[in-house]
């Protein structure tokens, strides 16, 4: 039976709706992903031996790069080598590129007088790209055995075209090509893609995080998170005890990349009365960030790992023994569904006359339409003092009456598409 006119019109507008849900999940999708694009299967490197990695780029979603006129033909990688970072109480305090040893990359050889592509990145049609690597030593004297991470990132970076490096690891070195490699990857927390993010801590040491994008949202490090990171990494280097003393919780932690940052900096910048810093997800997901703990830090001080699933009394009431002065939410306005139990939690956590908590959430525009956006925030308008803050105004914030910044990040709210809101609990 032919389509009537009417049916050629529902039909239009199904494709025009659908098309139109896509271009939202590329919005502001500016900072792209450095994924593997084949699997490494063994976890053991051989000294002076070529190893091959297949990358692609993706968006925070996982979606294809639109090309555009506006992008790179191509885009370069390098890569550093990086080994854990003790203390002098022998304590693990992130990642460091390795001194002992270094990493070479060439372009992928089909044989020996051809070379692939010639370039060691992204080409233009679709956005995958291999390269070769070897790790040497540096020097005569040997190195210090341990695991090691390769982080790889873009080297033609610009304001129009930015990359979240990748980390793959970890690995163990082999000193001897004559050794057969036996040892595989396994279906363990900390093995089953060997994709990892890293957060800078200061010029020369990192956060390592694993990553598991097939866990869904908790799985990954979003854009919102980066931004408030960035802003909490800059303080630190201005103030390092401007959180001293303070309960903190990362609500939704998801990798665990604010709490576990937060944690380490302080480490890092000796901060004097470090902050508790409280990390909680649904119970699914506290696996991830207890391995990302002990992927970074032999110490637990100071931080706590807790289920909290939203609108549940029972976790909630568990947690809050003690006020919390700040809670970091980043990029959890996904599904209408959720926004009564979490505002019921909001409402929750900062249901006390002790303390005058702030929530701080990190939101960037995806799939939700605007009318629901608004639902969110008067609902939420409530119960709290809701406004919209500069990345200026968040720093501002979180320094309180210990001075300010100079300089504005704002470009970085504008590029990435994040916007930061702080909500102030209303007093009767």
């Amino acid at each position: 039976m032919p389509a009537s006119d009417n049916d050629n019109s529902n039909n239009s507008y199904n494709s025009n709706t659908s098309n139109g849900f896509k271009l939202s999940l590329y919005k502001n999708s500016n900072i792209y992903r450095i994924v593997l694009n084949n699997p490494i299967k063994s976890s053991i490197i051989q000294l002076n031996k070529w190893n091959r990695i297949d990358l692609k780029l993706v968006t925070e979603l996982g979606l294809p790069v639109i090309i555009n006129d506006q992008l790179e033909l191509s885009i370069s990688i390098t890569c550093k080598l990086l080994q854990e970072c003790a203390t002098k109480s022998t304590k693990k305090c992130g990642y460091v590129e390795s001194r002992d040893l270094a990493i070479e990359c060439q372009p992928v050889h089909i044989d020996s007088w051809n070379i692939e592509g010639g370039d060691k990145g992204f080409g233009y049609s679709n956005y995958t790209g291999s390269f070769e690597y070897r790790v040497v030593t540096n020097s005569n004297k040997g190195y210090e055995d341990g695991i090691f991470f390769i982080h790889i990132q873009a080297e033609n970076q610009c304001l129009l075209q930015q990359s979240l490096p990748l980390c793959l690891g970890p690995f163990q070195l082999q000193d001897t090509s004559t050794q057969e490699d036996n040892f595989y990857w396994t279906n363990d927390i900390s093995d089953d893609v060997n994709t990892h993010r890293i957060l800078s801590l200061n010029d020369h040491r990192y956060l390592v995080l694993k990553e598991m994008w097939d866990h869904g949202t908790s799985g990954k490090l979003w854009d919102s998170a980066i931004v408030i990171g960035q802003v909490i990494t800059r303080l630190f280097k201005h103030n390092r005890a401007f959180l001293s003393g303070l309960r903190i919780m990362d609500l939704s932690a998801g990798i665990g990349s604010l709490g576990l940052l937060i944690s380490q900096l302080c480490h890092v910048y000796d901060t004097p009365h470090p902050p508790t810093v409280v990390l909680t997800d649904i119970p699914e997901a506290l696996p991830l960030i207890k391995h990302n703990l002990s992927l970074n830090s032999s110490s637990t001080d100071n931080i706590r790992v807790k289920p909290l699933r939203w609108g549940l009394t029972k976790d909630i009431k568990a947690l809050c023994k003690q006020p919390f002065d700040y809670i970091f939410v980043s990029d959890v306005l996904y599904n209408t569904e959720d926004f009564y139990p979490l505002i019921t939690t909001f409402r929750l956590l900062t249901d006390t006359k002790k303390a005058r908590t702030r929530i701080y959430l990190g939101y960037k525009p995806r799939g939700l339409k605007q009318y629901e956006e608004v639902t969110f925030f008067s609902n939420s308008a409530v119960y709290f003092d809701i406004t919209r803050l500069s990345l200026e105004d968040f720093e501002r914030d979180l320094l309180d009456s210990q001075g300010t910044m100079d300089g504005s990040m704002d470009q970085i709210l504008s590029f990435t598409g994040v916007q930061l809101y702080r909500f102030v609990p209303k007093r009767n």
